[in-house]
């Protein structure tokens, strides 16, 4: 009887040795799916205003680019990285009469002046370059109200 019981011991450990082998093959070494991750860019703030009447800094807003790697929607269970990266991107606005911009590559990028009243809140976006080699594109937008 003792030698029935650890008969069946063994092909139970046996058993459980061949699932495992086989959901690692299935699964990959790492048991699960390799994490992906997709650049994401975020102009902030997303709605600004300012008042062209004031006095600096008043007539301005400062608009800033931030770079970020998220996991993709099928990477569940993947870390965020903490780093996120200030960009100096070219700016643009779509009223340039009554607001102005800078794209300087310095502490002024992304600093817009009111310089007269806006009808309607102006489309305020950045360009650049998310890779080395890569094509300028469309970053992010946000929008400035001129008083």
């Amino acid at each position: 009887m003792k030698a029935l019981a650890s008969h069946r011991s063994l092909h139970v450990s046996a058993l459980a040795v061949m699932i495992f082998a086989a959901m690692q093959l299935v699964m990959g070494c790492g048991g699960a799916v390799p994490c992906s991750y997709m650049n994401v860019v975020t102009v902030s703030p997303a709605v600004g205003s300012a008042d062209h009447l004031a006095v600096a800094p008043g007539d301005q807003q400062q608009f800033s680019a931030f770079s970020q790697e998220l996991p993709t929607a099928n990477s569940s269970g993947c870390a965020v990285p903490n780093v996120i990266a200030k960009l100096t991107p070219t700016w643009t606005v779509s009223d340039s009469t009554n607001v102005k911009i800078s794209s300087a590559q310095d502490a002024t990028n992304g600093l817009a002046t009111c310089i007269g009243t806006t009808k309607s809140p102006v489309t305020v976006t950045a360009f650049g370059v998310l890779a080395a080699g890569g094509a300028t594109q469309t970053l992010g937008t946000a929008t400035l109200t001129c008083k």
